[in-house]
């Protein structure tokens, strides 16, 4: 099963959005602490988990806010989708009674010089304590692969060995998890440590109307946090570690679009694939269902494949289709169960809740060049 899961009472939201800001902030995270980096960078106290379902629920009953919100996003690419799920967030979240955050800056720019050092993802203030937190965000999806620099696949500049995080690798092979967080631990996290980002921060909290004597003196320094979500895919054909200090066993796997075609070409000498799959997840009837970008997040429901018609296939229409889409060179399904009920979503408060389709995990397929 998919470490990835939504706890039920989130799975009965109606809004796939804030079924995905609920995956954002409570599931999904990559790490664990690092012991080489500071441990603040960890803490996760920008979440508030008290009344963070009731809140939901209340936008769930009415969300033109969040669909007005979400409209403003400047690009359909993920990444910024996701960086406008926690602004939503930020900007509107209440407890008890009132708003828990400012959301002072998003994507604020550090400029010295007329040249760009780097930006900052957000820039909230924590009504409850004051604190002012700088959080880095970010949704990544990795690969594992085994010795990746030694191998003949698509070299990757700047991937120098750091930790196990170099064999991790992006679905299009062009950056891979060491690069990635080389780039947050030794640039994005210190900008507020810079001189320049220094400045930069000062001149915005004036213009909040904040008092910056705290900073100025260094007695309250801004809170560095590190909000990093997404999936890990073990390769299925063989054995590699987990990323060093990730959060969850990765238990999402991926393979090469030639070996899938083998696994399920008729009198194949491979493998029996969808039968293991059928094997692993206890189950006689699988289908795939094809994920486009904006639907990587959380888990699938009946909801979202009948509102946004999504292909559900089974292992023969898969074969089919994959043979002939020659456009496409990678494919992120997730694995849904048609005969099973979800019935930790039946509740008394949820008497009409949809019925949902079980999503037992996500895979890669990727197709070589």
């Amino acid at each position: 099963m998919s470490v990835s899961k939504l706890a039920p009472e989130f799975l009965a939201l109606k809004s796939r959005a804030l079924r995905d800001l609920a995956w954002s902030l409570t599931c999904s995270s990559l790490f664990s602490p690092i012991p080489s980096l500071p441990s603040e960078w960890f803490k996760s106290d920008y979440f508030a988990e008290d009344q963070f379902l009731a809140w939901l629920q209340y936008i769930d009953a009415s969300p033109t806010i969040l669909a007005e919100h979400l409209s403003q996003q400047r690009s359909t690419r993920l990444g910024i989708y996701f960086e406008q799920l926690l602004s939503f967030y930020f900007s509107y979240y209440e407890c008890n009674g009132r708003k828990r955050f400012e959301l002072l800056a998003k994507n604020y720019q550090v400029i010295e010089k007329k040249r760009t050092l780097g930006e900052f993802d957000f820039i909230v203030l924590d009504n409850t304590n004051g604190d002012i937190k700088h959080i880095e965000v970010a949704v990544k999806f990795y690969l594992g692969h085994h010795n990746y620099n030694q191998s003949n696949i698509y070299p990757i500049e700047k991937n120098r060995p750091l930790h196990n995080w170099h064999n991790w690798v992006g679905p299009n092979f062009r950056d891979t998890l060491a690069i990635k967080m080389r780039h947050l631990q030794e640039h994005q996290l210190l900008l507020s440590q810079s001189n320049a980002g220094t400045e930069s921060l000062t001149q915005l909290l004036s213009k909040s109307h904040i008092d910056t004597s705290p900073f100025q003196t260094a007695a309250k320094p801004i809170q560095c946090r590190l909000h990093m979500s997404g999936r890990f895919f073990s390769p299925l054909l063989e054995s590699i570690d987990n990323p060093l200090y990730a959060k969850n066993t990765a238990t999402d796997f991926w393979l090469y679009y030639s070996d899938f075609i083998d696994a399920l070409t008729p009198n194949t000498s491979q493998k029996n694939w969808h039968k293991s799959i059928l094997d692993l997840y206890k189950t006689t009837e699988v289908q795939y269902c094809l994920l486009p970008k904006q639907y990587w997040l959380s888990e699938i429901t009946e909801k979202d494949i009948e509102e946004a018609q999504l292909q559900l296939l089974d292992e023969n229409c898969l074969l089919n289709f994959l043979t002939n889409d020659t456009e496409e060179n990678q494919w992120h399904l997730a694995i849904i169960d048609r005969q099973r009920v979800d019935k930790r979503i039946l509740s008394k408060q949820n008497k009409n809740a949809h019925t949902l389709h079980i999503e037992h995990g996500r895979f890669f397929i990727i197709r070589k060049e």
